[in-house]
């Protein structure tokens, strides 16, 4: 009895073991995806989708419900650029702890959707003498189960003219997408994927 005992514990550890393998595998496949947008290099010009200490810090009364947003620029060399990019897009109605990375060629802001428009802040960093390249939008999507699920997203994202699906991660419920602020708007891509049978986390 005791034999059969052992036999079957070795039989379940031996079953666990690459099961263990392919969901580390999936993980790193995941985070390898959203991690295109956000180099560690400077991740701190990167946070994760909107903390609750962000969300904190901006009362009910003036940021409704934020999301992440990150714009890549062009021309952004130093540090003194830097921080005209992060002041401008600071002084906007909306707009909650932006982070702009020299290094990267990035700013990353959490922002209420309904108080400031794709255009406004397209035009505050353009003041500044940059260009916007491309946003990119971090979102949660709800109804996401398998890699089908997430192979449907993206087909959906790349439909549209001037979007790309960078990463989307059934795991995580999470879709990185970048497309041109120029060419189509948020809500465009925001609708596309809403049209997938999933739904955007507001």
């Amino acid at each position: 009895m005791n034999k059969m005992m052992k036999f079957v514990a070795v039989l379940g550890v031996a079953a666990a073991v690459p099961m263990a393998v392919i969901a580390g595998e999936c993980k790193t496949e995941c985070a390898q995806a959203c991690a295109k947008v956000c180099p560690a290099s400077c991740a701190e010009a990167c946070p994760s989708p909107v903390s609750s200490a962000v969300k904190a810090s901006c009362a009910d009364s003036k940021c409704d419900k934020l999301t992440k947003v990150e714009y890549k620029l062009t021309g952004l060399t130093c540090a003194d650029q830097a921080a005209r990019v992060t002041k401008a897009v600071a002084g906007l109605d909306g707009v909650v702890e932006p982070k702009v990375c020299a290094k990267s060629g990035k700013a990353v802001m959490a922002i209420d959707a309904k108080r400031v428009k794709d255009a406004q802040l397209v035009a505050a960093i353009e003041q500044t003498g940059l260009k916007v390249q491309k946003e990119v939008l971090t979102v949660k999507v709800s109804g996401l189960k398998c890699e089908d699920c997430s192979a449907k997203v993206t087909q959906a994202v790349a439909g549209v003219k001037g979007a790309k699906a960078e990463g989307v991660c059934h795991q995580s419920g999470q879709a990185v997408v970048s497309f041109d602020p120029k060419k189509v708007s948020r809500d465009q891509v925001l609708a596309a994927i809403n049209r997938t049978g999933f739904s955007v986390v507001p």
